[in-house]
């Protein structure tokens, strides 16, 4: 079972973000290298073709970034109740925010929170805008913890 950090979740969605944006610059610049080669050595079909490929892994990239852009809005809102949540956790238990983790990145009824060695089961109120706290013991004790 993994458990992710406060940090853990507030960094992972940029990182994916940026990665993906840094691919898509590189690609640009090796398209437009590829493009000045082509015009360079008198239409030598072997730079229009990495052209093509770069053009191409561009277009994935661009729709990648797009599909990726739609999924986080919509699951941006449960997301970001998680760090109102973690924090309030943290603050009822009378700990730092470093010491809460939480066994899912997206705010839903029945995860699971490790508190200083404890583990909680969250029941969450129809509309969600309250919580309670069960303690609840794992079968399992493999546990990763993503900080």
């Amino acid at each position: 079972m993994d458990f992710y950090s406060l940090d853990y979740i507030q960094n992972q969605e940029s990182f994916n973000s940026s990665l993906i944006m840094g691919s898509i610059i590189i690609s640009v610049i090796l398209l437009i290298w590829a493009v000045i080669f082509y015009f360079r050595h008198n239409y030598d079909i072997k730079y229009r073709d990495i052209a093509l490929i770069f053009g191409l892994f561009i277009s994935i990239q661009v729709f990648r970034q797009v599909e990726n852009y739609n999924q986080s809005k919509q699951q941006g809102n449960k997301t970001s109740q998680m760090a109102p949540f973690i924090k309030s956790v943290a603050r009822e238990k009378n700990v730092k925010t470093k010491d809460v983790y939480v066994n899912s990145s997206q705010f839903a009824d029945g995860i699971i929170v490790k508190i200083k060695g404890k583990f909680y089961r969250v029941t969450l109120s129809s509309d969600a805008s309250n919580y309670t706290l069960n303690r609840t013991h794992l079968i399992s004790e493999q546990v990763k913890y993503h900080k």
